[in-house]
């Protein structure tokens, strides 16, 4: 049983707004398949890069923090940037997850 607000018609969509809707979802998936399959394609060389960075990086900072004799080591920068690989990964992982 439905109750109709009064003042509120229910209306059905028109043909344009169809036409509309399946157009857009033509064009998406156009576009989403070949960014996913490139990007799919890509992902093992991806992962293994951002991963080899970020722990390169994190031994990079271990070892500027003890075995260095400067005064004042980059351990921030290389613990940064290995956030930021694992962050970029998260990202790639999140987009790939889109186009799927």
């Amino acid at each position: 049983m439905k109750v109709e607000l009064p003042g509120h018609a229910h209306r059905e969509p028109s043909a344009a707004a169809n036409l509309i809707g399946v157009t857009l979802c033509v064009l998406w998936n156009t576009l989403r398949l070949p960014v996913f399959v490139v990007l799919r394609l890509a992902q093992p060389f991806v992962r293994l890069t951002l991963a080899a960075l970020g722990m390169l990086s994190i031994l990079g900072a271990l070892f500027y923090e003890l075995a260095s004799s400067l005064p004042h080591p980059p351990v921030l920068p290389l613990l940064g940037f290995a956030v930021g690989c694992g962050l970029t990964l998260l990202l790639y992982e999140r987009i790939l997850r889109l186009f799927s």
